[in-house]
């Protein structure tokens, strides 16, 4: 199972630590070859402090030369090796100088029993890590022609032990090229084989990081003790928040209610599905299907949870739309079989009425009453039907520029001369959208004017009776949104409003709403909701707007409407 470490927004693999010495072998040699001299140097003065009196300073002067010598280029080497060019040149010279630094120790420390012999191997095996197969013999050559120069120009070897001790020496240093040859081959492929991995792993850590950023989901990874180690942009869209780090997801998303016990518990439940509503700071009510897995590492054991969320606001207002498309056609068809049928009965009976009424003088005040009733009854009943086939009758599309802000004063000043409404509620009107919309100037009116008044009725037993209005410009949209703090929608009844023959009012008849909704549909809005019972309601109306066209000029509010 891969290791996910958790970094700001992005998900990232954990990188395996290459080893820089297979890509940059010579800064490595020449570390190491420097600390060696440090070793070597720390470790004559140590010898020295012990042997006191009875050290030869004529003998250990030289070698601390040699070695400071050697010990000051490796470290120049080092300091400077990210400005030189050519490399490889360097590379030789010091390999060559240390050659010739290990024979003068050798010389002024004794042929025969130097203690610095073992020094030209360790410089050969390093050498075969850095050159090619090439450069390591040359190397070689030259330890051969610098130790056998020594041999021969020693006073202290002669004869046939001469001759054993250059023969045994130099196959030793042929021994060691070949095998530090043979296991720089292997580090070199190990080097390659290394890279190759860490370049396909890189391959799939973009792979993974590219699709975890741009899936269409949001995932977000929970511990088992409720905090946020893992989110990817799209939860971070979807959920309007970029503070998920070290905090719980139920404080990032109150309206998921975790944790969710059921899921918990029960080990036979593999995952769990829910529908949440949530609103971030005003803004518009989204509708989100979560899912929630368990997350387990190799072992099976439970390391946190997986929990995927998804906007389905759109799909659940088209869901909605079409059901009410739906509705609207099994209403059309019973209108049409119907209205005229019950039209005409009502015209006899309305003239019959109207004709008894003619003549008072025959008639009781009871009698003459009664009929008053009947009459205004069938008049109600006539301007019932008149709405209903209004409502099922198709809307034609008119596709004039019309100017919202001054429709919605004109509809805020005609509540003026409205003698059913109370004069007492406080208007918030901030129009600030530029672009103009298109559609039919007269139904929009009509569909606006319903949700004003609607509004001021639910206003009706309020206090202090507010009502905002607020139009601005977003993208290509032209948005509108009326709120207001009346007794507002039970959750039960939320989704039914735009239904027709849907009212909570004694003498509604439940079509003023879905003649809205039908007018707004006309138009190409989007219309949303929401309420909350004795907290009030907020319509967000969303029309496509119509760029840089502006027809009609604005018209101030008159006097005493308050804004």
């Amino acid at each position: 199972m891969n290791v996910v470490e958790i970094r700001n927004r992005n998900l990232r693999l954990v990188e395996p630590r290459t080893l820089e010495h297979f890509t940059r072998p010579w800064l490595l040699v020449h570390t190491i070859r420097t600390a060696f001299l440090v070793c070597i140097l720390l470790t004559s003065v140590i010898y020295q402090i012990r042997l006191g009196n009875f050290l030869n300073i004529e003998i250990w002067l030289p070698v601390y030369a040699v070695l400071l010598t050697g010990f000051l280029l490796n470290s120049v080497y080092l300091f400077f090796f990210d400005r030189l060019q050519g490399q490889e040149y360097w590379n030789a010279v010091l390999f060559a100088l240390d050659t010739l630094a290990v024979t003068l120790l050798i010389y002024f420390t004794g042929t025969g029993q130097s203690l610095f012999l073992f020094l030209y191997l360790v410089n050969l095996i390093l050498g075969s890590l850095v050159f090619s197969k090439e450069g390591a013999w040359m190397l070689a050559i030259w330890t051969s022609i610098c130790f056998s120069a020594l041999l021969i120009l020693s006073p202290e070897i002669s004869g046939q032990s001469l001759y054993f001790s250059l023969a045994v020496n130099n196959v030793a240093f042929i021994a060691v090229t070949l095998l530090s040859g043979r296991l720089s081959e292997q580090l070199s492929q190990a080097g390659t084989r290394l890279q190759e991995a860490h370049s396909d792993l890189q391959v799939l850590q973009n792979l993974n990081e590219s699709i975890v950023n741009n899936i269409t989901t949001g995932i977000v990874v929970v511990s088992r003790t409720g905090f946020v180690q893992f989110f990817n942009p799209r939860a971070s869209s979807i959920l309007e928040s970029d503070h998920f780090q070290q905090v719980k997801i139920q404080d990032i998303v109150p309206e998921l209610q975790w944790p969710w016990e059921a899921l918990m518990e029960d080990e036979s439940r593999e995952f769990e599905r829910r529908e949440i509503r949530i609103q971030r700071d005003a803004g518009v009510v989204k509708i989100l299907e979560v899912v929630v897995t368990r997350l387990r590492d190799a072992e099976d054991k439970l390391r946190g949870w997986l929990v995927l969320f998804d906007d389905r606001t759109d799909q659940k207002l088209l869901e909605d739309n079409m059901r009410q498309q739906e509705k609207l056609a099994a209403v059309g068809q019973l209108a049409a079989g119907i209205a005229h049928e019950i039209r005409n009965p009502l015209a006899s009976i309305s003239g019959s009425v109207q004709l008894m009424m003619a003549n008072p003088a025959a008639h009781s005040e009871d009698d003459m009453k009664l009929m008053r009733i009947v009459d205004k009854e069938i008049d109600r009943l006539n301007g019932l039907i008149t709405e209903f086939l209004e409502y099922v009758r198709p809307e034609s599309r008119v596709s004039t520029p019309v100017n919202l802000n001054n429709l919605l004063r004109e509809v805020l000043e005609s509540l003026q001369f409205n003698a059913k409404l109370r004069k007492d509620v406080e208007q918030k009107v901030a129009l600030k959208a530029k672009s103009d919309i298109a559609g039919n100037r007269d139904k929009l009116k009509q569909a606006l004017l319903n949700f004003v008044i609607n509004a001021y009725q639910a206003m009706d037993k309020v206090p202090n009776p507010i009502f905002e209005v607020e139009t601005h410009d977003q993208d290509d949209l032209v948005v509108l949104i009326l709120r207001d703090n009346g007794c507002g929608i039970k959750k039960e009844n939320l989704n039914r409003i735009f239904e027709p023959f849907h009212t909570t009012k004694p003498n509604g008849t439940g079509l003023g709403l879905a003649v809205t909704h039908k007018i707004l549909q006309a138009h190409e809005a989007r219309v949303l909701v929401d309420s909350a019972e004795g907290e009030g309601t907020r319509f967000l109306i969303e029309f496509p707007a119509l760029r840089d066209v502006h027809t009609e000029d604005l018209i101030p509010l008159k006097q005493g409407t308050k804004g």
